[in-house]
């Protein structure tokens, strides 16, 4: 045991002096924050690249949202930020920084179940500007954050350059960074003729896939799984009154609280206030896009609100939810008292390719721009076709008295 401890011990003052040196050496220290942090984040792009304190990536290695893993307390939030200070170049940094990533109110380490401030925007580094250092950094908060810093978009980089992670560390009482770890890119002359190889790569791909999800579909529509969720979106009038053709797979949705969406359960709000982990069969080459509406607003009997946009992500990659374009934040269920049951409806469409969407980007902290949406509306303005997955559950207003027996 003494041997054991000992070596641990060890290990992890080696890894401290690592990432302590790295960033001292890099200059990241001063330039970006005030004290090293003590431990590595991990981060690992789809395409392959590493992060590997201050190895060289290309832009065409980053262009996707990284996975980013750290050891989180699960009782505990945490702040992430992506940030270069390198802008427009290392030698003027004129523009100090620019904020690519922020995410706040991460519970544990689960960071597709915090709050995205700004929206991930990949490495982009001016020609003749050389080497950027391109940082992560996860703070530990002090508890749930609100905060009141305007919401980015991956649609354009206004209000992203001069900005200060040690000013919002401040600002925010977080302290000096736990974990981090950087990478460095420099403009990239072959990222045209990159582009040309996965395009004609994808579409092989896509013919091969195309074929064999036809020949599942075949089996799939006749099977009990597509009766009990066509039936339950029947029943329950979700078609017509949100879509017209049922989706044909159940969509897999969990809360953070523990309970799950099962084809219109009953769900108290209280339950479903964190954003869900969503899970389906997605094709890797393909986008699709999510959506989670309710179509009784006020209320199921005098709809004259219908629906309520509660969250929409478009340009999914896969099943990769986490790396979507948030068009709409998520909302939790807030159904009006004497207004009875309403359905929250989750759905998934498939889309034809990558797509420029129009669409306001609406943060949560208002709920302005959310009624009178329309999911059919939307689909055909993109040409997305029928839902391929879909899953329901239903909820009503419940009393201040409820909620303390629930938490008691």
């Amino acid at each position: 045991m003494w041997k054991k401890l000992i070596f641990i011990v060890v290990i992890c003052s080696q890894a401290f002096a690592s990432v302590d040196q790295a960033f001292t050496e890099n200059e990241i220290v001063s330039d970006v924050i005030d004290v090293p942090p003590y431990q590595l984040v991990e981060v690992k792009y789809p395409s392959g690249g590493v992060v590997k304190l201050g190895n060289y990536l290309t832009p065409t290695q980053v262009l996707q949202k990284p996975s980013v893993k750290f050891t989180g307390d699960p009782s505990k939030y945490y702040l992430l930020c992506m940030t270069d200070p390198d802008a427009p170049s290392r030698a003027e940094p004129t523009m100090r920084e620019f904020e690519h990533w922020l995410v706040g109110n991460i519970p544990g380490d689960k960071v597709c179940y915090g709050e995205t401030i700004a929206d991930y925007i990949p490495s982009a580094p001016p020609e003749n500007t050389g080497y950027h250092r391109y940082i992560f950094l996860i703070y530990e908060q002090p508890g749930y954050i609100q905060f009141d810093e305007p919401r980015l978009t991956n649609t354009s980089t206004s209000g992203r350059p001069k900005f200060s992670i040690r000013n919002l560390a401040k600002k925010y009482g977080v302290g000096d960074p736990i974990f981090g770890n950087f990478y460095q890119a420099q403009y990239d002359e072959s990222v045209p003729s990159i582009y040309a190889m996965l395009d004609n790569y994808s579409m092989v791909i896509s013919m091969i896939i195309t074929m064999w999800k036809k020949l599942v579909f075949i089996v799939v529509i006749f099977s009990q799984a597509f009766a009990s969720v066509d039936q339950a979106f029947t029943k329950n009038e979700i078609v017509p009154d949100v879509v017209d053709v049922p989706p044909y797979q159940l969509l897999e949705v969990k809360y953070p609280s523990g309970v799950e969406v099962n084809l219109g359960n009953n769900l108290n709000p209280t339950q479903v206030l964190q954003k869900p982990q969503v899970k389906f069969n997605g094709d890797p080459s393909k986008y699709y896009l999510l959506a989670m509406v309710d179509p009784d607003a006020p209320s199921r009997a005098e709809p004259k609100l219908r629906e309520i946009e509660h969250w929409v992500v478009g340009n999914i990659p896969g099943d990769k939810v986490c790396r979507g374009e948030t068009i709409a934040v998520y909302i939790p269920p807030t159904p009006p008292m004497g207004t009875g049951y309403h359905r929250y409806v989750f759905l998934i469409y498939e889309q034809p390719g990558h797509i420029e969407f129009d669409e306001a980007r609406l943060t949560n902290i208002s709920s302005l721009g959310r009624t009178n949406f329309s999911i059919r509306n939307l689909a055909n303005k993109y040409g997305l076709g029928e839902p391929i997955f879909g899953n329901f559950f239903q909820s009503q207003f419940i009393q201040l008295q409820d909620v303390l027996e629930i938490l008691v």
